[in-house]
């Protein structure tokens, strides 16, 4: 699990391992509550638009 902040719904969202679609080489791409994909760089503190 991981906390992220969604850059849709620009809310900060605990993101379960069922949520991961894949990652791709060091972003981890998942589907935020709102239904967003995002992607997130392990380290850094946002998301962004997958």
């Amino acid at each position: 699990m991981f906390v992220i902040a969604c850059t849709t719904c620009t809310r900060r969202q605990l993101i379960f391992p069922s949520q991961v679609l894949r990652v791709d080489g060091d972003q981890v791409v998942y589907r935020c509550w709102c239904g967003s994909e995002q992607a997130w760089v392990p380290g850094s503190a946002s998301a962004t638009a997958a």
